[in-house]
């Protein structure tokens, strides 16, 4: 019968460290020579699961992530707070007894990182942007991804000896998406000079967009009849292109002649509204405003 050596030595080993003295007869004496086949025997009688736990370590390890968002602002300083970063490093171990495998993980080190993120290069913000990048470590790698931009960055690490920093340097602006809260209700109610329902809209940017010539506002509105009960019957739907203003008011008397059906004294109406901003500062995404309270059209 033909013995792989390595099995052997750990069979000896075995032998000579873990079976009892009674069980395994006389004890092995390396230095005077022993009978082999006797320690055949020997192994082979005691190598039941239920005397030999085993144990075996895994060659892969397992890693966790550990992630923190940095985000900035106009105005904001270019250079974050630290955030410390914590990654643990696992192998799994397995052991069997009585025949069942039990594993379980054990921790092998932990890596840890302080890092910062530093803006660089040439950066023009609008108000409402965001630069939000969010770092992650996972063991000895630590990766960047841009979540939201202002502008095209290009990203570089530099490991120093307390702090890792990482580098976002400004190489274009990028047309962002506008304001979605940057226009909102400033009153729904019944105009006093003309006595038609009307409304107006402030505009948060109205200053920032006023400075390009190019740059116009378009708003979208569609008045209903409120209808317990019922679908809402609508009686205009209507866009309006406009210069860039504090605010936008629109009296629905004017347009009584595209109404689809006249209004009715006694009955609420209510206003669903959208804007998007048209011209070269931000993308033409059509933004829902929602739509107004319910009000009463007064008998005249």
């Amino acid at each position: 019968m033909k013995v792989n050596r390595k099995t052997l030595s750990a069979a000896i080993l075995g032998a000579a460290f873990t079976l009892p003295t009674a069980a395994a007869g006389q004890a092995i004496d390396f230095d005077r020579g022993t009978d082999m086949n006797a320690v055949g025997e020997t192994v082979r009688d005691g190598a039941s699961a239920e005397k030999w736990p085993f144990v075996m370590v895994g060659n892969s390890l397992r890693a966790t992530r550990d992630c923190k968002f940095f985000a900035f602002r106009a105005g904001d300083l270019l250079v974050s707070p630290p955030a410390l970063l914590q990654s643990s490093v696992y192998r799994t171990v397995c052991e069997q007894y009585a025949g069942k495998e039990h594993c379980y993980d054990e921790l092998v080190r932990t890596e840890k990182r302080n890092v910062t993120v530093t803006l660089r290069g040439n950066r023009t913000m609008l108000p409402w942007e965001r630069d939000v990048f969010n770092v992650c470590l996972k063991d000895t790698a630590v990766t960047v991804e841009v979540d939201e931009a202002s502008h095209r960055y290009k990203i570089g690490k530099k490991a120093g000896p307390d702090t890792y920093e990482v580098q976002a340097v400004a190489a274009g602006k990028l047309t962002t998406e506008p304001d979605w809260a940057g226009i909102s209700v400033a009153s729904w109610n019944i105009s006093a000079q003309s006595g038609g329902l009307e409304l107006a809209l402030k505009d948060k940017w109205a200053a920032v967009y006023g400075k390009g010539k190019d740059e116009k506002t378009l708003i979208k509105v569609t008045l209903k009849m409120a209808k317990a009960h019922w679908f809402d019957p609508v009686i205009l739907e209507k866009e309006f292109l406009l210069s860039p203003a504090d605010v936008y008011s629109m009296d629905f008397s004017k347009y009584a002649l595209e109404f689809r059906q006249p209004l009715e004294f006694g009955q609420k109406y209510f206003a669903q509204w959208g804007f998007k901003r048209k011209g070269k500062l931000s993308k033409e995404s059509f933004i829902n405003g929602g739509e107004t309270e319910r009000i009463f059209l007064p008998l005249p």
